[in-house]
């Protein structure tokens, strides 16, 4: 289906060392992303068996199929993709949620979320850093 969208283009080319599992990878994924903008069509990854998208045109083409795109958030560890500091609030959301009858936790996680004008500032409030009114 995705060589439909990209007219058949998808390239194997084995030398790239995409691991994107590994610490180095999120520290630093801009050489890999370079290499993977210089190749003629989309990357085939066949160790994830996932195809890696890096030129606008490619991804706007598979982002208007719907339920094509996975985040990269569904195959890396959040270690890697968050901060400590909101990794331990949002463990300690996760742990306080799950202590409680699912309706009661959704119905308190709702209201909570009420309060703040985005996700980001209501975390922060868990981590500590910010003043409650």
């Amino acid at each position: 289906m995705l060589e439909d969208i990209l007219d058949g283009n998808i390239a194997t080319d084995t030398h790239i060392m995409f691991q994107p599992l590994t610490p180095a990878f999120a520290s630093n994924p801009y050489e890999v992303y370079a290499r993977l903008r210089a190749l003629k069509a989309p990357y085939y990854f066949e160790d994830m068996n996932v195809h890696l998208l890096s030129r606008y045109k490619d991804v706007e083409a598979v982002a208007r199929q719907g339920g094509m795109v996975r985040s990269l958030a569904a195959v890396m560890p959040e270690e890697l993709l968050l901060a400590p500091e909101t990794l331990h609030a949002v463990t300690m959301l996760r742990r306080t949620l799950t202590s409680m009858h699912h309706v009661d936790a959704m119905e308190q996680l709702t209201k909570q979320l009420g309060r703040f004008p985005t996700n980001a500032e209501f975390i922060q409030l868990i981590s500590g850093k910010m003043a409650v009114d």
